[in-house]
């Protein structure tokens, strides 16, 4: 199979991905926005594509749902999700994609692991930021409601997703499709 052909099809491979687990999603009480594993496959989406790829996999998953696919969060879908409380989160994916796509090869950790995680890590600060400037403007938030509201509840959380997507790395590298050493 021809190498853009494969690289495309990984991108399609993590979008169906990221809408599988976009899916899977409930509201907290503390929070404004839904609970999702949406970010494990963003992190999985950054560690595993290259940049451009990466960015690609993310904006097919955006537009899929503006264009009406009820693949965000709780079924949401259409330009309405995207305008609502928690649109500021999906528009930060491809940036966090991307990131960690980026930087996940300059961090230099003796294992693989710790730099999949940091990179993750570090790209919540991207997801929390474009995040909260959108609930701060579009909204009019004040920002420490912002954090109490839509931080903290998640974060640790977001952190075990960081965890986990790392974990699933050398197992998903193995599946043919996803293998980008060849």
């Amino acid at each position: 199979m021809k190498t853009r052909v494969k690289e495309l099809l990984r991108v399609a491979v993590l979008c169906f991905i990221q809408i599988i687990l976009a899916l899977i999603s409930f509201r907290l009480k503390s929070a404004l926005v839904p609970f999702s594993l949406s970010l494990v496959a963003v992190f999985i989406c950054g560690a595993l594509l290259e940049p451009r790829d990466a960015l690609l996999s993310q904006m097919l998953y955006i537009t899929l749902g503006i264009a009406g696919l009820p693949i965000f969060a709780r079924f949401g879908r259409g330009v309405g999700a995207i305008a609502g409380i928690g649109g500021g989160f999906i528009i930060s994916y491809p940036f966090a994609a991307l990131f960690i796509s980026l930087i996940k090869n300059k961090l230099k950790f003796k294992k693989p692991w710790n730099a999949s995680f940091c990179a993750m890590a570090m790209s919540l600060v991207i997801v929390y930021l474009i995040g909260g400037i959108w609930m701060v403007h579009m909204y009019g938030f004040e920002i420490g409601d912002y954090i109490v509201l839509s931080v903290l509840p998640f974060v640790f959380f977001d952190l075990i997703k960081a965890a986990a997507a790392s974990s699933l790395l050398p197992l998903l590298k193995k599946i043919k499709i996803m293998n980008i050493e060849e």
